[in-house]
């Protein structure tokens, strides 16, 4: 899996687990449901992966333990999404890609 949902307050992003940045912005359920769409994700694997990430910060599922989950904060450790690919705290990315939604790049 090299991309997963993150989630907070209503709002969910796209995150890249290769280049451990934000693929996209905030977006609203019906706006993520189109983002995946247009990536060929049906609306049901779409709303299973939101609603995976609306209980548990993020997307990251394992078939062979269903109960595993992993938080936002655990998804975006060690992530590359500051100035000059320097980390940046999960509670600033929250701020800026889920809050503010900050245009990307």
């Amino acid at each position: 899996m090299n991309r997963v949902l993150l989630h907070h307050g209503g709002v969910w992003m796209e995150w890249s687990t290769i280049l451990d940045v934000p693929t996209t912005t905030g977006l609203s359920r019906d706006g993520m449901r189109d983002h995946l769409a247009m990536r060929g994700v049906t609306p049901q694997d779409a709303d299973a992966a939101m609603d995976v990430a609306a209980e548990s910060g993020s997307s990251t599922r394992d078939l062979r333990d269903p109960a595993f989950r992993r938080s936002l904060e655990q998804v975006v450790a060690g992530n590359r999404a500051g100035d000059d690919g320097g980390e940046i705290g999960a509670a600033e990315i929250v701020r800026r890609y889920l809050v503010e939604r900050e245009t990307l790049y």
